[in-house]
């Protein structure tokens, strides 16, 4: 889950001051001093990783947008949390995975039914066909 740790205000600082020095603008009511604060409360709690991958992103020009401007803090923040939405997918998926070979494993090595078991369950079987209503019948007793 090392790729869910959340982002630090020094983390954001640090990250913001890349971004500017890589050229993108910082949006015009936000005054550049102010701008780890402002930033690192829009994206606190939300994964290093993800505010990473968003970073590389914008530097590429991956996103449909204006491409000198950093986005505003809720924005950045929306398409940080739609990165970890993918992240959170994928540790979901491999968990399901795992849980899905650990009980297969437990069924490989589950003993196999004894004959009395099986017996059991053949008893079982006949009793319930013999005490069940044909389907003809249970029609016509509803009046169908």
């Amino acid at each position: 889950m090392e790729k869910l740790v959340p982002a630090t205000d020094r983390d954001v600082a640090g990250l913001l001051r890349s971004l500017m020095a890589a050229g993108l603008a910082m949006p015009s009511p936000i005054e550049p001093e102010r701008a780890p604060a402002i930033y690192g409360y829009s994206l606190a709690g939300l994964p290093l990783s993800c505010v990473e991958k968003v970073a590389k992103k914008l530097l590429r020009g991956e996103y449909d947008r204006e491409y000198g401007f950093l986005p505003k803090p809720p924005e950045f923040a929306q398409l940080v949390r739609t990165e970890e939405a993918v992240i959170r997918a994928d540790v979901r998926y491999q968990r399901e995975i795992r849980q899905t070979r650990l009980d297969l494993e437990e069924q490989k090595n589950r003993p196999a039914p004894t004959e009395e078991s099986r017996a059991r369950v053949r008893a079982l079987v006949e009793s319930v066909k013999r005490n069940m209503t044909p389907p003809g019948e249970t029609e016509a007793r509803n009046g169908r």
